[in-house]
């Protein structure tokens, strides 16, 4: 059972490093081609981050 427990705990690390890799570079995106309804989407997903990481 201690063995499943760690795997379990690197499999939620690995899961975590994920989600922040994917919203960190949805943060990173270059808006500089980004047409009016993109930017607003690209902006509603960032304050969405922003606020799920506590900034």
């Amino acid at each position: 059972m201690l063995k499943r427990s760690v795997v379990v705990k690197k499999l939620a690390e690995v899961k975590e490093t994920t989600k922040f890799s994917a919203m960190y570079e949805i943060l990173m995106k270059d808006i500089s081609r980004m047409t009016g309804k993109q930017l607003k989407d690209h902006e509603l997903a960032c304050n969405f981050i922003r606020c799920k990481l506590g900034d």
